[in-house]
């Protein structure tokens, strides 16, 4: 039994397509379905964060317009959540986000942005007190703000061992835990993976 989680979406197609892969956890794109059994296990959401104190670090939303002006600090251009963010702000007449660092883990992100005024694009719940540190804000903007849904994907009509079926089980079970824990700035409660959730479409890349 094996099982691997990945980012790229060109490197999770090859790895599936090896014998020796059982399944793979990643997050959920609309082509899933014609080409993988995709059992949906959890909601989460991705949001711009910034230093505590930042210019921008204001009660209420902050207007993506005023976003512009910052360097950022994410993750590479084959990656979807950074597809998505570029995507977001072309699509309201922005250029993309001026990249200063990419970066290949969220862990990374505090190193950069708690000292600096650049901003960056984070699962909501990386803010939780001991996993970024305490020194990051969510900047809420409903534009910046990408739902996302955690799966895991095996080949459709492929065995699936019980093993594995208790494996995953467990994983889910330890990922909607701790996602309801609370966050470091308010508490947000496990949300399990809607049926009815539609997954982004991404060109060529996962988050």
């Amino acid at each position: 039994m094996e099982l691997e989680t990945f980012a790229p979406f060109a490197y999770g197609f090859a790895v599936i397509a090896r014998p020796s892969i059982d399944g793979i956890i990643t997050t959920a794109l609309t082509e899933d379905e014609a080409q993988f059994e995709r059992q949906d296990w959890v909601e989460d959401d991705v949001v711009v964060v910034a230093r505590a104190g930042h210019a921008l670090d204001q009660s209420g939303s902050v207007d993506i317009r005023n976003m512009v002006r910052f360097d950022w600090v994410l993750t590479g251009a084959a990656i979807a959540s950074r597809q998505w963010l570029d995507a977001a702000f072309v699509a309201r007449g922005f250029a993309p986000p001026n990249v200063r660092v990419e970066i290949g883990s969220a862990q990374l992100v505090a190193a950069f942005v708690e000292t600096t005024d650049m901003l960056s694009f984070v699962p909501r719940r990386s803010l939780r007190q001991g996993r970024l540190g305490t020194g990051l804000v969510e900047l809420r903007c409903r534009h910046t703000t990408m739902r996302r849904t955690l799966c895991f994907l095996c080949r459709k009509g492929g065995y699936v061992s019980p093993a594995l079926r208790r494996l995953t089980q467990r994983l889910r079970a330890a990922i909607l835990e701790d996602q309801a824990r609370p966050t470091g700035t308010y508490r947000e409660e496990a949300r399990p993976a809607s049926k009815r959730s539609a997954p982004p479409s991404r060109s060529g890349a996962r988050s």
